[in-house]
């Protein structure tokens, strides 16, 4: 008769062992509430070379529509008294709107919804330093907004080198804390940085000399370490 070796069962003790071992594991005390958003990657800017035709379209199709429609959903989403509606707000109104938000740490998610839509809606008229403040709103809000991530973009590298040092920080700050990496603009915003801290700065550049605090510099060099690793 053939012997039959049976071997004994892993305790339950090394079964853990395995477990903890694992850099796949899942701790519900540290990660149960960790949220961790997906990596948005923004590539360099295209001509669409049938720009003009859809913007034909659509501006036909709002004419049928008269100049009293609206088909973007109802204006009236803000449920909070003494709050205007970011919706009808011009472009400096919005910025006081957002930064007043900002100081008194408004939380709600509609409001800040409507404002990244109306910045992506604004984007040409608003300058790069009040776009800083909204993207830096936004962050103190923890209100990611991928589109209009990818949108200002664009934006914000052709007037890199309008920006202070500390609106080069805030910009970065932002990019790498909503995990959205554009190769360009991290270029631009680092020639920029560069240049600032050289002492040749740009005449046009708001403030003049270079504004480089500790606290600028500290966070300008985390983002771009995380931007660095994220790509």
């Amino acid at each position: 008769m053939a012997r039959v070796v049976v071997e004994k069962a892993r305790p339950r003790a090394a079964y853990r062992a395995v477990y903890l071992a694992s850099p796949l594991k899942f701790h519900t005390t540290l990660h149960a509430f960790t949220r961790t958003v997906p990596q948005f990657l923004i590539e360099e800017w295209q001509k669409d070379p049938h720009a003009w035709e859809k913007h034909k379209w659509h501006t036909a199709k709002m004419r049928k529509r008269g100049n009293w429609s609206y088909s973007k959903g109802p204006l009236s989403g803000v449920q909070r008294e003494g709050w205007p509606e970011p919706g009808l707000l011009g472009a400096g109104a919005l910025v006081q709107a957002v930064a007043r938000a900002q100081a008194e740490r408004l939380q709600d998610q509609t409001f800040w919804e409507q404002v990244a839509e109306r910045t992506h809606q604004l984007r040409d008229v608003i300058p790069v330093g009040d776009l800083a403040v909204v993207l830096d709103a936004l962050v103190t809000a923890d209100h990611r907004h991928t589109m209009l991530m990818k949108t200002l973009a664009r934006e914000i590298i052709d007037d890199a080198d309008k920006m202070s040092l500390v609106e080069v920080a805030v910009v970065a700050n932002a990019y790498a804390h909503f995990r959205c990496l554009s190769k360009p603009l991290t270029e631009a915003l680092a020639g920029q940085a560069v240049q600032l801290l050289s002492g040749d700065s740009p005449p046009y550049v708001q403030g003049g000399g270079v504004d480089a605090d500790p606290g600028s510099l500290s966070v300008l060099v985390r983002a771009f370490a995380t931007l660095g690793q994220s790509s």
